[in-house]
Formats: structure tokens, C-alpha cells, sequence
């Protein structure tokens, strides 16, 4: 029997036990079989729940299986996903979506990334095929690149943390307008069956996006506190996404590099930072499925 500790980033984003009430397992372990925190709320119950079923399921759903997995319970085989890109110019050919289209229109995202489930069999979705997503809708000039080659940010467009101006709406551009759309379609027609993945980066690689990536890097040991500034200028951007995405039908959401830099600035400068990134790497491991109905 697994005790399972309770996700702290759930406090921080306002879930509670109530909310989770509205979830039901597709096989409730026994009450009795639960070894309950100090919480021992339904959230809670949920979470230990899912790590102590009682019996596996001859085969599981794909959905089920990977977030399973990922709540560290039992599963009928190991379960297959990838938090990154799995699209390659096969796969654009056989779904007739390719770069760079896909980067700015949320039904051929969509499209491009189910291969992952169609093509590569796997037991999750993730439809973000780059790393400047949300640079683009800060307003840093993009390369959209071509068919075999990823986008990538022109030029850095900043110099100062006072310098950094965010827009209003930056889930309306295009950029992040398009991974909403493509988690919503792709929640409609795989939600049932295979898990869907956000995915948003944090206030590390929006810094070096905006600012250069040798500066920026350079600047760790050289000027530490010009990066806390950018950091602290661009913490929490992510979190408005990772809201809209949750909204939208996403199961989970993943940052790839936020544990990167974490390491790489207290490797550079002793310290963390800026603290609120931890935060968000916890933040991005937060599940869907603590509000959401039924795994099937």
C-alpha cells in the first residue's frame, strides 16, 4: 500500500477537496484500503485511490494507463508518452500537416500531433511542437522555419528587465491561440482514451528568448542580478496558460526546462534565482484529473 503525499501546488492554484468530489474512480479501491494524510480530504482520497487500486484491469484505457503511471499506481504494462515533440516529416506526410503551418493553425496542430496515438501508438497526446510559443505572443520576431526545420526567435528584442511590456491578451495571438484550439479539438475526439499534455515554458526560457540566450547565460555569472530581474519580470507568464490549457481539456501540463534551470542557476550563482520558479515546476505537475469527471 502506497501513502501518497499531497501535490503542494494544488493549495497554491486553489484546489480543495470539494472540488474533487465531483471525480469518481473506475474502480474505487475500499474505503478501508486508504492510509489518509493529515488532510484526509477527497482530494487526498483520490490521489492514494489511484496508487492502491485494488486489481489491474485486464487492459486498461490509454488515458487511464498513463496517468496512472504518472500518480505512480499499478498499470496493465508500462505506459508510453512523450512530453516533447514526436513529429517528423514522415508523420507530416502520412497526416497531411506539417511545419509551419502547424505552429500557428490549432486544427493542423492537432492533426500533426495525434500521430503520437495513430501512428506511434502512444497512451498520450502532446500538441506543442516548439519552444517559442509564448515568446511569439510576447512579441519576439519568429522563424517559423520550414517543412524540416524548427522555428526559432530571430532576434532578442530586450536589453533591461524594465523593459519587459506584456501584452493584454497573449492567449488570443495566434501562437498560444493555436495550442488551445488544438488541445480542445483533441480533447473532443482522444480525451476518452488517451491522455492529452499542455505544455508552456517558464519565466527561464522566456528570458532567453527576450533577451539573447548567450547573454542571458553569460549574465548568470556576470551579472546575476539583471537575470533575477528578467525572472522576476517574467514569472507566472506560463500560469495563464496552463489555466486556459486545463480549461480546454488538457490532462496535465509540462515545462521542459524549468528542473534545467533551477539546477543551472544555483550550479551558476549558489542560489536559486528567482524562488517563483520552483514554484512553477511544481506548479506544471499538477493534474487535470483531481477536477475532472471520470477516467475511463
Amino acid at each position: 500500500m502506497i501513502d501518497v503525499p499531497w501535490p503542494d501546488a494544488l493549495d497554491d492554484l486553489g484546489y480543495r477537496g470539494d472540488l474533487a468530489l465531483e471525480y469518481e474512480l473506475a474502480d474505487p479501491p475500499p474505503e478501508e484500503g486508504l492510509r489518509l494524510g493529515a488532510r484526509g480530504c477527497a482530494a487526498h482520497r483520490l490521489v492514494a485511490g489511484a496508487s492502491v487500486m485494488v486489481g489491474v484491469p485486464a487492459v486498461m484505457s490509454s488515458r487511464r494507463r498513463f496517468l496512472a503511471a504518472i500518480l505512480g499506481g499499478r498499470v496493465d504494462r508500462p505506459a508510453v508518452g512523450s512530453p516533447t515533440s514526436v513529429a517528423t516529416v514522415e508523420q507530416m506526410e502520412a497526416t497531411g500537416a506539417s511545419f509551419p503551418e502547424v505552429h500557428l493553425h490549432g486544427r493542423a496542430m492537432a492533426r500533426l500531433a495525434a500521430g503520437a496515438c495513430d501512428i506511434l501508438g502512444y497512451d498520450a497526446i502532446m500538441p506543442v511542437f516548439s519552444v517559442v510559443q509564448e515568446a511569439a505572443a510576447l512579441g519576439c520576431p519568429v522563424d517559423w522555419g520550414a517543412l524540416d526545420t524548427m522555428p526559432t526567435v530571430q532576434a532578442p528584442s530586450l536589453t533591461e528587465p524594465d523593459q519587459v511590456r506584456l501584452p493584454a491578451d497573449p492567449l488570443e495571438r495566434p501562437p498560444l491561440r493555436a495550442v488551445l484550439d488544438a488541445i480542445r479539438m483533441l480533447r473532443g475526439e482522444y480525451g476518452h482514451r488517451v491522455a492529452i499534455i499542455g505544455k508552456g515554458d517558464g519565466p527561464w526560457t522566456l528570458a532567453y528568448h527576450v533577451y539573447g540566450l548567450q547573454e542571458f547565460l553569460s549574465d548568470t555569472l556576470l551579472a546575476p542580478e539583471r537575470v533575477r530581474g528578467f525572472l522576476d519580470a517574467l514569472s507566472g507568464r506560463s500560469a495563464g496558460l496552463r489555466t486556459r490549457a486545463d480549461a480546454a481539456g488538457a490532462d496535465l501540463c509540462a515545462s521542459p526546462t524549468t528542473p534545467r534551470a533551477i539546477w543551472c542557476a544555483r550550479a551558476c550563482t549558489g542560489t536559486c534565482c528567482c524562488p517563483s520558479i520552483a514554484a512553477s515546476c511544481a506548479s506544471w505537475a499538477v493534474l487535470r484529473c483531481y477536477t475532472s469527471a471520470r477516467i475511463p
